[in-house]
């Protein structure tokens, strides 16, 4: 937005930051979320309240397994809310609260295992990491998922690094990524270089 408003009036520069900017952002925001990225969640929420409904009360250990696992797998993110929507409705309707047991229980465990990993793994974590973990026993006791949150995007699967020498050698790395790995023995899939 600063390129296409750079030809802009000096008159109207200290308008940029506090009206255009954040009005024009919303809207752009507003409308790739309504057009593009609701239909798209709204279809995979209604799939997924679907399968969970066919699931119904003859499989209700399966079932809490999977909500308690949805609610662990993305700490607050659409699975979360789905899972959490549907106990609620389930709650609401039976007056059966098992379900809902089996999600506040799954909610709890991402902030409570990075709290109990800090304690007994301390040379795993950084001081200022162990810090942070001892506020997830009272985060995952509370019920807050997203307490989890810094620690799975400082430690993501997708930032562990590999040995280029080790993919060099299959045969289906060589067509894909080999150029990427030249001069060096590391690669980090965070860049698609070395």
């Amino acid at each position: 937005m600063k390129k296409v408003f750079k030809n802009l009036p000096q008159t109207l520069d200290g308008l940029k930051p506090i009206l255009i900017f954040p009005v024009l952002g919303l809207l752009i925001v507003g409308f790739i979320m309504f057009f593009m990225v609701n239909p798209v969640f709204a279809q995979i929420n209604l799939w997924l309240s679907t399968f969970l409904t066919h699931l119904g009360a003859g499989n209700a250990l399966l079932l809490g397994a999977i909500l308690g696992g949805m609610m662990s797998v993305d700490m607050g993110g659409p699975f979360n809310k789905a899972a959490y929507t549907f106990a609620i409705g389930v709650f609401t309707t039976t007056k059966d609260g098992s379900l809902m047991a089996a999600v506040m229980a799954g909610g709890m465990v991402p902030p409570l295992a990075i709290a109990v990993a800090a304690t007994i793994f301390k040379n795993k974590f950084t001081g200022s990491e162990r810090k942070q973990a001892f506020a997830n026993y009272v985060l995952g006791i509370s019920f807050i998922t997203e307490g989890a949150i810094p620690f799975a995007r400082n430690r993501s699967i997708a930032r562990y690094r590999f040995k280029c020498h080790w993919f060099s050698n299959r045969w289906w790395f060589n067509p894909i990524m080999a150029n990427h790995c030249s001069g060096t023995s590391w690669w980090d899939f965070r860049s698609p270089t070395c």
